[in-house]
């Protein structure tokens, strides 16, 4: 820290204090990213399921990766977790996925 020309009496560094970081940059960076892509060209959806553990339990959940692509680029869009893997709830899932990161 002192290396970098700060007192480490001065700064709080903590599991809470780096999580709060952490997701303040994330969210920073998403915002960025959403802004930079551009929704007025042709855009492809695309989606994959998959079953992964909770982080908080040994449970299996199903997972929807939706991304969007598009005149060169592509981009993450969200990750959905659903209620099971049915194809009627992969639609609704990657559908409300798709409409909140464009709208």
């Amino acid at each position: 820290m002192q290396s970098l020309g700060h007192s480490p009496s001065v700064i709080a560094i903590t599991k809470e204090s780096m999580s709060r970081a952490r997701s303040k940059h994330h969210e920073v960076a998403a915002i960025e990213i959403q802004a930079s892509f551009d929704l007025n060209c042709p855009l492809t959806v695309h989606w994959d399921g998959k079953m992964l553990p909770v982080l908080t339990s040994k449970e299996l959940v199903n997972h929807l990766a939706v991304l969007m692509s598009g005149e060169g680029t592509m981009k993450l869009s969200g990750l959905a977790k659903l209620s099971n893997g049915t194809r009627q709830a992969q639609a609704t899932g990657t559908s409300l996925t798709a409409l909140s990161y464009v709208f």
